[in-house]
């Protein structure tokens, strides 16, 4: 399944799901335009799958039952990037269940998104029970994986750099690692991340193995929460992340969202993801 490309125009007029393996939330808006924006985070029932939370949320949220007919849903599950021009659909499950070996191709969907700025197609598995769900409620339905709109925002922020950029994105317990080099991907991949102190092992093999200059290239991390404790007294992960990497690297950067974003109003609302302030705010 290949979806079409999303354009600016489709995030404001359509209704947004992020479902991720530990959240759930829908938001719709305009936050460039009218200044507005509406989020909702849907508590989940860890005790049964994502579709039927989504079930049961048809029931309850204001914004599900608002009678939108378009949606886009975003997805954290296991993504590869095949170059454009070597991008062929007849064989993308093969070559997807190759590369992940826990996807089943009776339960789950291959779904391919165009990323033309990037030169590359993003392919990843959507479980055939949840996009039941979503198309018995909607008419015009497209899928990207979460990470998508933080590639974009993050690749137009580095255009132009004199200086290579390494970037690390975290969503969950998984951390995202990528770099970019004449606007195309020149690294892409990511790890489970269930402490946070495993991190700069990983971060400093990416390093190495590009080659980057330790004291005038730079390393961006975003997706941190700031007021995460380790424990009773310890920094948060952001700050002991920095700390350490400080130690090796010259050019630690982590910007808060607010002044990543430029403090657009719409991405003011409590809890709002980093992956969605990049959908929303994107030029």
């Amino acid at each position: 399944m290949t979806t079409r490309p999303i354009s600016r125009n489709d995030i404001r007029l359509q209704l947004t799901l992020r479902i991720t393996r530990g959240s759930m939330s829908f938001s719709v808006g305009n936050p460039l335009s009218d200044k507005r924006m509406v989020f909702e985070a849907y508590e989940l029932n860890k005790s049964i799958s994502a579709a039927a939370n989504l079930r049961q949320a048809f029931a309850t949220s204001e914004l599900l039952m608002s009678g939108y007919n378009r949606a886009l849903v975003l997805t954290d599950g296991d993504t590869m990037l095949v170059p454009s021009d070597e991008y062929q659909p007849e064989g993308i499950e093969t070559l997807y269940q190759y590369t992940f070996g826990s996807y089943a191709p009776a339960s789950s969907t291959v779904v391919a998104t165009p990323l033309a700025e990037h030169g590359a197609v993003a392919v990843t598995a959507v479980s055939k029970d949840l996009k039941t769900v979503v198309d018995d409620h909607f008419s015009d339905v497209r899928y990207l994986p979460l990470i998508a709109p933080v590639w974009q925002h993050l690749r137009h922020r580095c255009h132009g750099s004199h200086r290579r950029q390494l970037f690390a994105h975290f969503v969950e317990d998984r951390m995202w690692v990528f770099a970019f080099a004449q606007n195309r991907f020149k690294f892409c991949n990511y790890y489970q991340m269930p402490n946070i102190k495993d991190a700069p092992y990983y971060l400093l093999y990416v390093w190495k193995l590009l080659g980057m200059d330790a004291q005038n290239d730079e390393l961006h991390l975003t997706g941190m929460a700031a007021d995460q404790l380790l424990a009773h007294g310890e920094p948060s992960p952001r700050d002991w992340l920095v700390g350490y990497l400080r130690g090796f690297l010259a050019r630690v950067v982590c910007v808060g969202e607010a002044v990543d974003f430029h403090l657009q109003p719409g991405t003011r609302t409590e809890g709002l993801p980093y992956d969605l302030m990049a959908l929303y705010c994107q030029e």
